[in-house]
């Protein structure tokens, strides 16, 4: 999708993780087709994982660097400020302990264009949240899976062609 935010939608078990892990993993192994083939900087973080009263440049030290003293946040903030091209993902803003809250929390500033205005951000979460920029944001939702692309995406994934495993799971 060709927009600069972006929301991605769907139920618990549609895939929204799973998507932003590939793309991870496609901008780590250079993947030639991959929409962040370009993309200097990446930085993909588990909304679940992060207190909201913490800024995001600490939360990203935090998660990259944790027990590096040299690394500050505003070295990372000074980082991202520097290069051309910089995509982030927010997996999981239904998890996140202040979603749509009042507390001006950065992921909320993010959400609303109020940070990282000039920042690519994809945001994958259960429901839309209750203020997001409307003018500049796409909204995909994704829906389920048929029982044949189920067993099929159950093979691919998990039980390889062990039938027996792959009617366990799909019995659940």
């Amino acid at each position: 999708m060709k927009a600069k935010r972006r929301i991605i939608e769907a139920e618990a078990g549609y895939g929204k993780s799973t998507v932003t892990l590939q793309l991870a993993y496609d901008w780590c192994n250079g993947v030639k087709d991959s929409p962040f083939k370009d993309v200097e900087i990446l930085i993909l973080l588990r909304l679940r994982q992060l207190n909201s009263k913490i800024s995001i440049y600490q939360a990203i030290k935090l998660f990259l660097a944790p027990n590096d003293p040299r690394i500050k946040s505003s070295d990372i903030k000074n980082i991202i400020e520097s290069c051309s091209s910089v995509k982030v993902l927010l997996d999981g803003y239904d998890e996140f302990p202040d979603r749509d809250g009042a507390t001006g929390s950065d992921v909320g500033r993010i959400i609303t264009s109020n940070l990282f205005e000039d920042i690519d951000v994809t945001l994958t979460n259960r429901y839309l949240p209750k203020d997001y920029d409307k003018s500049n944001t796409k909204y995909v939702r994704l829906v389920g899976f048929d029982e044949k692309a189920r067993d099929q995406y159950i093979r691919k994934a998990v039980t390889g062609e062990d039938e027996e495993s792959v009617a366990k799971l799909s019995a659940l």
